[in-house]
């Protein structure tokens, strides 16, 4: 004969049980997928200016070089770049602006040179430029006219 509290005993340990396996499900159901925020409208005409770069890649320029981006209202650039022990180097071209995508087109004519490119505009505030091109970032900051 089976006691009466050994039956109880067992159906609340198989209830407790059962109440415990539900709450540590093996599959639970994964939350909804974040949305990714949407990127605030990029303004070009805050890109009309001189700028300089300050930081590439994470890392900060070196002490003497200076690199200079330049965009007119006109839709053309001049990029100028200093090293010292180096020649100053240059570059100018047009450029057009489309949402987050900056598309330069270099008047460069060199053999095996790439003409036009794109990079992407991280950020454009009044006084901040990043862009991104082939996962390297750069930093910008605006030069005030003297």
């Amino acid at each position: 004969m089976v006691r009466r509290s050994s039956v109880l005993r067992t159906g609340v340990f198989l209830f407790l049980a059962a109440g415990f396996a539900a709450a540590a499900d093996p599959f639970p159901v994964a939350p909804p997928p974040r949305e990714k925020p949407a990127k605030p409208k990029i303004n070009p005409s805050l890109l009309v200016g001189k700028w300089q770069l300050v930081h590439q890649n994470f890392r900060t320029v070196p002490p003497g070089e200076i690199s200079t981006r330049e965009y007119t209202k006109g839709g053309r650039y001049r990029f100028e770049t200093r090293t010292p022990g180096e020649p100053p180097w240059s570059q100018d071209g047009a450029y057009a602006v489309e949402e987050d995508a900056l598309t330069l087109q270099s008047d460069m004519a060199e053999e095996g040179f790439n003409r036009t490119r794109t990079v992407t505009i991280e950020v454009l505030t009044p006084d901040r430029l990043v862009v991104t091109i082939k996962g390297q970032q750069s930093v910008y900051v605006r030069v005030l006219a003297k």
